[in-house]
């Protein structure tokens, strides 16, 4: 194994001898290199990595292992259900596999993985699984018996909240946590129940409580190193840019508000099921609007003509629009085309980052879901948030694609946000740190009060 840092050995030495490790390590701060190390001292054959698709289809862990000059081989498992049985099924020794989230739980490839004995279970961006009632969540809590070594790797395990530890938790040692959601939400959570305009209660978590157990608990098994210790970065500048929508974009926007602002009195919409109505009005801030037949029908150009300005800004430089909607990446390639900039795609259809990296001044169109994490950004300097998820973690690791080792220049993230609307409310909710959804919700809710 090539050697490592200083922040590194001690991380290797602190799971060594441990079964279960949460490896908190910030973005550039070598987990991947830490957990090659660990599975080489551990002499492991059978190892289980999941990850997200990207870091899988991009090959992360083979580059990582082969300059790190590790014992392990990591073999990437894609394509259909049927196509990595017949890989599995076929290798005649154990092997390190390295697979994602979305794929392993389904029918045999579940059966296959729970009846292995696992030398060591890893899940690289365990926040993956931080939903205890997600299908992935509850697979990858079954896996616990069958691994002699569990490690987690995250550099955010608690993007949103405390709330955010119990499933990596169920995952890596079950019994300091326990093993129900209830139970451990009523310990640390301060719950009330809140009601609706409609007369409904539901559960609200309003404050914390019982924090030093949960920190002494937490911490147990868990290695901490934040990037901004170890690494010296350049500069990173988040600027938000507001604008104004046109009357017409803006009297839609209102219209649909308030059939949102009803359904959420009412309890037909909740922080639980929010995200599906509240993209429609991230839509229409975007200048366009979701018919009911299934197709678009355009608004108003305003974000699209901020977009412009700032890449008017950027012109000689290369630069990633990050985008959640497949509209966004059709009407930012005509802007990109009629500017004469060339446009480039990360989505879950189409992949030309390498491409664009050798492009001198490229616009790279990115859904935040597919492009947050496994990539490396860092050939551009500027990036341009025209709409994304509900996802914090998403967020804070799509920043860190261009903010990271190998980075060479100060970066500079703008946010583009319509006054009055619910792009206001996202930046906001991300600044605080608090769940997006939720947040969005509330505020909305007290616009209207």
């Amino acid at each position: 194994m090539v050697g490592l840092w200083r922040h590194q050995e001690e991380a290797v030495r602190f799971a060594r001898c441990r079964p279960a490790t949460l490896l908190n390590l910030g973005l550039g701060a070598g987990k991947t290199r830490v957990a090659l190390s660990l599975l080489d001292e551990w002499d492991a054959r059978n190892v289980l990595i999941l990850a997200p698709k990207a870091v899988v289809t991009t090959g992360t862990w083979q580059r990582e292992a082969d300059r790190a000059n590790s014992n392990i081989r990591p073999v990437p498992l894609t394509g259909t259900t049927a196509h990595r049985l017949k890989v599995v099924r076929a290798a005649s020794s154990a092997m390190c596999w390295v697979t994602n989230y979305e794929s392993i739980w389904r029918s045999g490839l579940k059966e296959w993985a729970l009846g292995q004995d696992w030398d060591a279970v890893v899940l690289d961006e365990s926040t993956k699984i931080k939903a205890p009632g997600g299908v992935a969540s509850r697979f990858v809590a079954a896996l616990t018996s069958r691994a002699k070594r569990r490690l987690a790797l995250t550099g955010t395990p608690l993007a949103h909240s405390p709330l955010d530890a119990y499933g990596q938790f169920r995952f890596l040692d079950p019994e300091i946590f326990g093993t129900s959601m209830v139970r451990f939400r009523n310990r640390y959570a301060v719950v009330q129940n809140e009601r609706t305009r409609a007369g409904r209660t539901y559960p609200k978590v309003t404050g914390w409580q019982n924090m030093d157990e949960f920190h002494e608990k937490f911490h147990s098994i868990t290695f901490t190193v934040r990037s901004e210790d170890v690494l010296d970065l350049p500069p990173l500048m988040v600027e938000r840019m507001t604008f104004e929508l046109d009357p017409a974009t803006m009297k839609v926007y209102r219209a649909l508000k308030k059939d949102l602002v009803a359904m959420v009195g009412n309890g037909i919409v909740t922080a639980a099921n929010g995200g599906v109505a509240l993209l429609r009005l991230q839509q229409i801030t975007g200048g366009y609007a979701r018919e009911m037949e299934g197709g678009y029908v355009d608004l108003g150009r305003a974000k699209l003509d901020n977009l412009s300005d700032l890449l008017e800004g950027t012109q000689g430089s290369p630069v990633v629009v990050w985008t959640r909607f497949t509209r966004d990446i059709d009407r930012i390639r005509e802007v990109c085309e009629a500017m004469g900039r060339t446009p480039y795609e990360l989505s879950g259809a189409v992949n030309s980052v390498d491409l664009w990296k050798r492009s001198k001044a490229g616009v790279l169109m990115a859904n935040i879901q597919a492009g947050a994490r496994g990539v490396d950004f860092t050939h551009a300097r500027y990036a341009i948030y025209y709409s994304i998820g509900f996802s914090l973690d998403d967020y804070l690791q799509s920043l860190k694609r261009l903010h990271r080792p190998g980075q060479e220049h100060p970066v500079t993230a703008y946010q583009l946000a319509a006054k009055g609307t619910v792009d206001e409310y996202i930046y906001r909710a991300i600044e605080e740190r608090r769940d997006l959804v939720e947040a969005v919700l509330s505020g909305i809710m007290e616009e209207n009060e």
